[in-house]
């Protein structure tokens, strides 16, 4: 299904020049998408179950970005990524979902795009960019130190982190209204927040926690609402120093499979200090010349290498692509569509 995008670009009279350029950057990320679709269709069974999440977000994501706009070039390259992301998951997720009963519970009752297709209010300035963060007896202002930090514990909170979904997911076969039961072990490492950002928090351990709250709330549990929110913002607040810091560093690569994941799941809250065009251009550049997003580690990481998380399962595909950056990556490239089309609708170009 290796279909061409319609490029045509239209200048309508009385855009700006501003506008203008959004427009390219627009149609730039809607052919950056479509060839990483493309990729994936050559090699769809290797896509794993994480991959196959970031497939459906974006179908989501494109899915909202069509109330947008009336624009009919624009709306045929949106159907047309729509019908790539939905071949993909129809091609795969048979073969994942037989694989595990892990696998079978986030095919069944977390990953379908009908669960994410809610609204978002983009917006800016409601984070703390003042926290006070204890990193413990890492140097941060050093770079291998401040890797190490983030680093810390990744493979603990992944390991409560898939048990904790599956049982809010699983708390009810449909999504009316319910009560999700949460044991001591998800309290205290999934919702509980820390007295101070220690290092049960850093990178991967963050993002799968506010994960684990927007999969509740999709979910429909009769959790707080103005409490999940509120703790969302705490965690989005610190994942923003996070990524600031990164970005110190010049944009650490051992660190863009996290960098995509912020932006994922903290910039589908609608905060749009995860947005910024700076990052989406690190995006489109990180992109391979097959389409696909990978890893090459250089040899002074090494031994980074070996405690590395290019996270959770993330299985290699064509040219050394990893399939869970891969999956991110779509999920980050859709988003930025979304956003782009309703700031322009905003401002009614479209």
């Amino acid at each position: 299904m290796h279909v061409k995008l319609y490029v045509t670009l239209l200048f309508v009279n009385g855009i700006t020049a501003s506008e203008n350029a959004d427009y390219k950057l627009l149609y730039k990320t809607m052919k950056a998408l479509n060839r990483t679709f493309d990729f994936i269709l050559r090699d769809y069974k290797s896509m794993n179950l994480d991959g196959l999440w970031g497939v459906n977000f974006a179908q989501a994501y494109l899915t909202k970005a069509l109330e947008d706009t009336i624009d009919s070039d624009v709306r045929k390259n949106l159907l047309l990524l729509k019908e790539k992301a939905k071949t993909i998951y129809a091609l795969q997720s048979i073969n994942v979902e037989n694989s595990s009963w892990k696998n079978y519970v986030f095919i069944n009752y977390v990953m379908s795009p009908e669960m994410w297709l809610h609204n978002i209010e983009f917006s800016y300035g409601k984070l703390n960019k003042n926290l006070k963060v204890f990193t413990g007896p890492y140097n941060v202002s050093n770079l291998l130190e401040y890797v190490r930090y983030i680093l810390s514990n990744a493979f603990l909170k992944n390991n409560y982190s898939d048990v904790c979904i599956m049982e809010v997911a699983t708390a009810s076969t449909d999504r009316n209204p319910h009560n999700c039961p949460v044991n001591k072990t998800c309290y205290e490492h999934m919702i509980k927040m820390p007295k101070s950002y220690d290092l049960h928090f850093p990178g991967y351990g963050v993002t799968h926690m506010t994960l684990y709250l927007q999969i509740a709330r999709a979910r429909n549990c009769t959790f707080n609402k103005k409490q999940v929110d509120a703790m969302i913002n705490e965690r989005c607040s610190y994942i923003l120093w996070e990524l600031k810091k990164n970005l110190q560093f010049g944009y650490i690569p051992q660190l863009f499979d996290l960098f995509l994941e912020q932006i994922f799941v903290c910039g589908q809250e609608g905060f749009e200090e995860f947005l910024q065009m700076e990052y989406l251009g690190y995006v489109l550049r990180e992109q391979n010349a097959h389409g696909g997003y990978g890893l090459i580690l250089p040899a002074n990481f090494r031994e980074l290498s070996k405690k590395q998380r290019i996270k959770r399962d993330g299985s290699v595909m064509l040219y050394g692509a990893n399939s869970h950056t891969t999956g991110l990556a779509v999920d980050v490239l859709a988003l930025y569509i979304r956003f782009m089309l309703k700031k322009l609708f905003e401002n009614k170009v479209f």
